[in-house]
C-alpha cells in the first residue's frame, strides 16, 4: 500500500504541487492501492485527483488548525508532526509513505522510528522552502532560527550510521539537486532525487484584455519580506504616487506590511491575511497582464518557485529578479518573460511597458513538459530507485 500524506497544507496552500504529485503517483503506479491522509480543508482536491485518474478515493481526513498568524502556524507544524508520526505508526511492513511536505519538526522522529522500530517502510519526503535554511541561516525571528536549526541539524549533522536506510528525499528541480552538493555530506546527498515542479492549468484561466488603457501587474502567492515585499513597496514609491497607465496588485496572502500596500492604492484580495480560495485567485490572476516576482537574487537557490509556474498556468509573462532557479527554468523550458539584474532594472523595464511591443512567449511548450502526465515517468523512476515496487 502507498500512503500519500499531506498533513500541513490547508485550504489551497501548496495546492498545485500537492495535487500534481498525487497525480504523478497515481499515473506511475496505476495498480497500487493509494490511501491519502490529508488535512480536512484540502481533502476534497485530492478526491478529485484520484477520481480523475481512475482511482478509488480512499481518504483519511486529518485535523489541523488553519488560522492565520505565526503562533497558529507554529501550532500547525506541531500538529502536522504528530500526524506524520502517526501515519508511520499505522503503516505495515512493505508500505510506502510519501510525505508531500518536509515538516522539519518531524524529520528526526520519522528517521528514528524508521531506523529503530518501524523498519521496512519506504519513506519519501518532498522538500520545499525549508532547504533554503541550509544556504541562509542568519535569521532574526525566533521561529525561523528554530526551523533553520532543525533543518541544518538533521541534514548536516546526522551521522551516516543514524540515517535510516529506508528514507529518501525529492527536490523540485535538477538545479536544486546540483546546488545541494555544496551543503550536504555525500552520504546524505545520495538520498536525494529530483523531479520538476508539476503545473496544472486552472479551468477558469482566461486571457486579460487591457481595461481603460491600463497595464495590470501583480505579485502572486504568499508575499512577505523574504519574498521581496519591501522591495515591492520601494518600487511603488519610486513612482511618486503616479502610476500612469500601470495598475498594481498583490494577489495572495500578505505576511508583511499590509497597511503599506493599502496606503499605496494596491489592489488586494478580499481577505489578504489568509490564503485565497481557488476561484478568487484564478479570477484575479487572469486579469493580470504581467506577473511580478521580487525574490532577492541570493534566494531561491534551493527552492522551486510555484509563483513562477503561475506564469504558465495563466500564460502571463513574468518580470522578475534573476535567481539561480529562474535561470535554470528559462534555460530548460524556455523564456516565459523577463529576468532583471535587480529591482532598479525591474522598475526601468516596467516604465517602458507601455511603449514596448509585446513579446511572444511559448507558454504551451513549457507547460507540456511540466504537466503531471509528462513528469509521471520520472516520478516513477524515483519510486523504483527508492525500492517501491511497480
Amino acid at each position: 500500500m502507498i500512503r500519500y500524506i499531506s498533513s500541513f497544507s490547508v485550504k489551497t496552500l501548496h495546492s498545485m504541487v500537492n495535487r500534481g504529485l498525487l497525480c504523478m503517483l497515481a499515473l506511475s503506479r496505476p495498480d497500487a492501492d493509494i490511501v491519502v491522509e490529508a488535512t480536512a480543508s484540502a481533502a476534497g482536491a485530492f478526491v478529485r485527483v484520484l477520481e480523475d485518474t481512475g482511482k478509488k478515493a480512499l481518504i483519511r481526513r486529518l485535523w489541523v488548525n488553519s488560522w492565520p498568524g505565526k503562533p497558529a502556524t507554529l501550532l500547525r507544524y506541531l500538529q502536522s508532526a504528530f500526524h506524520n508520526a502517526a501515519a508511520l505508526c499505522r503503516s505495515s511492513k512493505g508500505d510506502t509513505l510519501i510525505y508531500n511536505y518536509n515538516n522539519v519538526f518531524s524529520l528526526a522522529l520519522l528517521n528514528f522510528l524508521s531506523r529503530c522500530i518501524l523498519r521496512q517502510r519506504h519513506i519519501i519526503i518532498v522538500c520545499h522552502g525549508e532547504m533554503e535554511y541550509l544556504a541562509n541561516s542568519g535569521h532574526t525571528k525566533a521561529y525561523k532560527r528554530l526551523m533553520s536549526w532543525l533543518t541544518r541539524r538533521f541534514f548536516t549533522a546526522t551521522p551516516p550510521e543514524k540515517l535510516s536506510a529506508d528514507i529518501n528525499f525529492i527536490v523540485l528541480g535538477d538545479v536544486i539537486l546540483r546546488q545541494l552538493k555544496s551543503y550536504l555530506p555525500g552520504y546524505m546527498l545520495e538520498r536525494f532525487h529530483s523531479v520538476d515542479h508539476p503545473v496544472s492549468v486552472p479551468s477558469a484561466a482566461r486571457k486579460a484584455a487591457h481595461r481603460n488603457g491600463k497595464i495590470r501587474l501583480g505579485t502572486v502567492g504568499i508575499l512577505n519580506r523574504y519574498k521581496g515585499a519591501d522591495t515591492y513597496l520601494r518600487l511603488l514609491d519610486s513612482f511618486g504616487g503616479d502610476y500612469g497607465p500601470l495598475e498594481f496588485s498583490a494577489i495572495g496572502q500578505i505576511q508583511s506590511d499590509l497597511d503599506g500596500f493599502r496606503a499605496r492604492g494596491i489592489r488586494l484580495a478580499a481577505n489578504p491575511r489568509e490564503a485565497l480560495p481557488d476561484d478568487e485567485f484564478n479570477d484575479m490572476v487572469s486579469e493580470l497582464d504581467y506577473i511580478l516576482l521580487f525574490y532577492p537574487a541570493d534566494n531561491y537557490r534551493l527552492i522551486a518557485s510555484g509563483a513562477l509556474l503561475d506564469t504558465l498556468r495563466f500564460r502571463k509573462p513574468v518580470i522578475a529578479i534573476s535567481t539561480a532557479y529562474f535561470r535554470y527554468f528559462f534555460e530548460k523550458f524556455g523564456a516565459v518573460g523577463y529576468l532583471c539584474d535587480n529591482a532598479d532594472d525591474m522598475g526601468s523595464l516596467i516604465r517602458r511597458l507601455d511603449d514596448m511591443q509585446p513579446s511572444a512567449f511559448d507558454f504551451d511548450a513549457a507547460l507540456h513538459k511540466l504537466t503531471p502526465e509528462s513528469l509521471a515517468p520520472r516520478f516513477g523512476e524515483i519510486l523504483t530507485l527508492c525500492g517501491v515496487r511497480r
